[in-house]
């Protein structure tokens, strides 16, 4: 980790803070979830065994609450306001399933495998089922993505009941396709964005069930993207993935229609209308796999296989 360093380029220039994660004698996993709380919190998800969910105080790094979750392989979270209080999705690989909870890990509700998906043209067990990620219409309905099972977008109704399936490789999503998404905030809920991770691309759909757009990123692998400042954040775990699984990664900066206007961690080309990420070699970054920044512009990101570094903070400069 570099941490001398300014990286990045105009308003979007960071250096690290290093050592900023209190975490004591937790034993901390893979970083995999990083959102910003109405109380000006940030909540962690991460897989190791002591906490899935940490709550860690933005400035001085140390820990609020440290919560075990019962999860293997927790993956996904995603925070929404529900009776003017946080509330958490946390998705679950190897548990297949999705939890709801407040902001102090207490369990509000359950999404186990719906049955009603078990027929010929969807699955045939619950181990084919790994939800990565939700994603939250403004009226409170929402959608798991399968994002390491088959790819399908399950669908589920505000008051938490399941209500159709779309997608899958028979709708047109590849396989390693869905793994994050968000509503798109800037669009008064008429359509999402999911990243596509393996496929290089954030693919926007309509609510209803249809493909409306694609922005390609050669060179990139986006896991998540975030609503920040007007546009979006986009963690890229790695430019080569999974060809390479050693390659670093980055993080991206975008305009409210997608469009990168800055990078940290990589340099941006657009030649002939093709826009191209490549990873440069003094990246700060391990395999980012989401990112946030805070009200004061602060940039967090939750890193996975990353040794000692699975959540790191970088200031802005």
């Amino acid at each position: 980790m570099l941490q001398n360093t300014i990286h990045g380029a105009g308003k979007h220039r960071f250096k690290v803070i290093p050592n900023w994660f209190k975490a004591g004698s937790l034993r901390i996993g893979n970083g995999h979830g990083v959102v910003m709380t109405t109380c000006g919190y940030l909540a962690f998800l991460n897989d190791g065994p002591d906490a899935q969910l940490i709550i860690i105080d933005p400035q001085s790094g140390k820990v609020q609450l440290a919560k075990q979750l019962g999860l293997s392989k927790a993956h996904g979270l995603t925070s929404v306001r529900e009776a003017g209080r946080d509330i958490l999705f946390a998705t679950c690989l190897d548990s297949h399933k999705v939890i709801k909870t407040t902001l102090f890990g207490e369990l509000l509700d359950e999404f186990p495998f719906p049955k009603a998906v078990i027929k010929p043209d969807g699955y045939t067990n619950v181990g084919e089922y790994h939800p990565s990620w939700t994603v939250h219409h403004p009226d409170g309905r929402f959608i798991i993505l399968d994002g390491y099972g088959l790819d399908f977008f399950l669908e589920y109704t505000a008051s938490g009941a399941f209500s159709r399936m779309y997608g899958g490789n028979a709708g047109g999503v590849p396989h390693w396709g869905p793994h994050a998404g968000h509503n798109d905030v800037y669009a008064n809920g008429q359509h999402f964005h999911v990243a596509m991770s393996d496929q290089r691309s954030i693919v926007t759909w309509s609510w209803d069930g249809r493909i409306i757009g694609n922005v390609p990123i050669y060179g990139s692998d986006p896991r998540m993207l975030r609503p920040i400042e007007g546009g979006w954040v986009v963690a890229h775990i790695g430019g080569k993935w999974p060809q390479d699984f050693k390659a670093p990664g980055s993080v991206t900066f975008h305009d409210k229609r997608l469009k990168p206007i800055g990078a940290v961690g990589a340099t941006i080309s657009n030649i002939a209308g093709k826009t191209t990420l490549v990873t440069r070699d003094d990246t700060p970054f391990r395999h980012p796999h989401d990112a946030t920044l805070t009200t004061a512009g602060d940039l967090f990101v939750a890193q996975y296989d990353s040794g000692d570094q699975p959540l790191v903070k970088l200031e802005r400069v």
